[in-house]
């Protein structure tokens, strides 16, 4: 029985570390200047509940021309979302560049 413990548990790990390199993977294509990428590495930051990465890689996207990130953090910062306070001034940022964005 404890074999097979031992053994579920090593699997279920390895899923977690190819989350975590795909995650890596993604923070890397980032970096190296593919804002869809950021995006997407966002999205995965938030469904883990890390929300502080979320909106790193959310803000990068925005500054890349990824209107949708820019509305994301709009709402965050305007509702006081993910345990940010309130800042009207970092939304209006947020939905200003998402008007340059898409009124291009």
């Amino acid at each position: 029985m404890m074999v097979f413990i031992l053994v579920f548990w090593v699997i279920s790990q390895k899923g977690n570390i190819s989350s975590d390199q795909n995650l890596i993977d993604m923070e890397n294509r980032c970096f190296s200047g593919s804002v869809t990428i950021c995006a997407k590495a966002g999205e995965a930051y938030e469904k883990k509940g890390d929300y502080e990465k979320a909106i790193e890689f959310f803000d990068a996207a925005c500054i890349g021309g990824e209107a949708l990130s820019c509305i994301k953090l709009y709402v965050v910062y305007s509702k006081g979302n993910w345990g940010k306070k309130r800042n009207f001034n970092a939304a209006i940022g947020y939905s200003t560049r998402a008007e340059e964005i898409l009124w291009k």
